[in-house]
């Protein structure tokens, strides 16, 4: 007799997780699924033992179940042959039996035995930087992509680091990079993890699923060891790159001959690969290889302050009845900007530049406990500064600079424009709390109003028209 209802064993559709994990520069996709028989898991042919080869995971999805899953979610990639391999998955296991990442693949082995971290060879999908972007996409904030498509929790936190690499790219936190080995070279954008970024990063790279992490090369004996926050920054890294390429406007390339692109020089050959498809740098490597050192000794003074402890902080004060700011013959309304410097994970340790100088005060002395160049970095940053404010760069005429007076109008400059573009670039800035909202007096009201500045058209590549910092 006809009924309305589906045959549930023919239509239930297959259950399965999607995990990716970072490797040799690629995100690979790989996925989980109820083995089909328990006939056919490692335990009943003898298993997994500490000294034999790595056995195929018994819930393996497999590419064909990956593709089918893929096509459930309405995802389609481009599949190549060379997309697809194999890899160790290090997973936690129990006796001679792997322990899935959900009960909904299969329920925890009852042996009694240690859990310990085993290779397992799972079938995976290297993904293009195009598609690691629409997939992440595609997979952030949702717990499904179609019926029984499961996100794991590593394929979130992939799309949380690709939030942030859009983050940075958004704020222009990058620089343009040469890297190579003294054989062949790249151009690449470098992400800048600086300040509340470098914060962000290192707390989002603690939250990394363990099998987000749980991937190596099948020749490989032991667990990866890449930490966390290098697995990250790498991921962050490769997808900023891909997705400050993908918007760059359309210029004026060197023509093409014979298939072969010819410069002028190495700086222009670089300068073509950081908008390329290709970031291969094509020239003399002697040529290259001094472009090299000159990058990186222009990316030092940023890269001091991003590996630094500390960090330089502006703290405006406003003019004190009664005191003048403790400064004799100060005007009544004189403001001054106090440059300090602020320890990362003790924010509340915050030393005036003047008593650095001296060397005087306890706080100094916790300074040196940083294993850090106080004065290196305390010039470094304040040079980056300058470029920010004439004021600051002004105050630099002084063989120790300590911060510099300010009347009421420059104290507005910088409270309305100035104050967030040294945020932007990773200072601190230090604000009267009835300017930040968090106090009761009275709050100055100002109304501005801002022009974009007209958008033109370069001709020819020049760095100033590839990257603003």
């Amino acid at each position: 007799m006809p009924t309305d209802q589906p045959d549930e064993g023919r239509c239930k559709p297959p259950m399965i997780v999607l995990h990716a994990g970072a490797l040799e520069d690629r995100l690979l996709l790989w996925g989980e699924k109820p083995s089909e028989s328990e006939a056919e898991s490692p335990r009943q042919k003898g298993g997994h033992t500490r000294d034999s080869q790595p056995w195929p995971y018994p819930f393996d999805a497999g590419f064909i179940s990956l593709s089918s899953a893929l096509k459930t979610a309405n995802i389609r990639f481009k599949t190549r042959k060379k997309m697809i391999q194999s890899a160790l998955a290090w997973i936690p296991t129990q006796g001679r039996k792997p322990i899935a990442s959900s009960p909904l693949i299969a329920e925890k082995p009852t042996s009694r035995a240690k859990v310990r971290l085993a290779p397992w060879v799972v079938t995976t999908v290297s993904l293009t930087p195009e598609e690691c972007v629409d997939f992440l996409c595609t997979c952030a904030e949702r717990q499904t992509l179609g019926p029984g498509v499961i996100v794991g929790s590593d394929l979130k936190f992939w799309a949380k680091g690709l939030g942030f690499a859009g983050a940075l790219v958004a704020r222009q936190r990058y620089l343009p990079s040469l890297g190579g080995d003294g054989e062949s070279y790249r151009a690449f954008w470098e992400p800048i993890f600086a300040g509340d970024d470098a914060a962000r990063l290192a707390s989002l790279a603690t939250a990394m699923p363990p099998i987000g992490r749980a991937l190596s090369p099948l020749e490989q004996a032991s667990p990866p060891s890449v930490p966390q926050v290098s697995l990250l920054g790498g991921f962050i890294t490769r997808m900023a790159d891909h997705l400050i390429r993908s918007s760059i406007v359309e210029r004026a390339l060197p023509e093409q001959r014979g298939g072969k692109h010819t410069f002028a020089s190495s700086h222009d050959a670089w300068l073509y690969a950081l908008q390329a498809s290709d970031d291969t740098v094509v020239g003399d490597e002697a040529e290259l290889a001094r472009l090299a050192t000159q990058v990186r000794a222009w990316h030092r003074p940023i890269a001091i302050s991003a590996a630094s402890p500390l960090r330089l902080c502006f703290r405006l004060e406003e003019p004190t009845v009664g005191t003048n700011n403790n400064r004799a013959g100060a005007p009544a309304d004189e403001w001054y900007m106090r440059y300090l410097l602020q320890a990362y994970d003790d924010p509340s340790l915050l030393v005036p530049l003047e008593n650095v100088w001296k060397a005087k005060g306890g706080k100094v002395a916790a300074l040196k406990h940083y294993g850090v160049n106080v004065t290196e970095h305390m010039l470094s940053s304040l040079g980056q500064a300058a470029r920010v404010c004439p004021d600051i760069s002004a105050s630099l005429d002084n063989a120790r600079p300590s911060g510099y007076s300010l009347d009421t109008t420059a104290a507005h400059t910088f409270l309305t424009e100035t104050a967030s573009v040294l945020e932007q670039n990773g200072f601190g800035v230090l604000l009267p709390a009835w300017w930040t909202g968090r106090g009761t007096k009275t709050r100055l009201a100002v109304r501005a109003s801002v022009k974009s500045p007209p958008m033109r058209d370069g001709s020819g590549l020049s760095l100033g028209n590839v990257v603003q910092f």
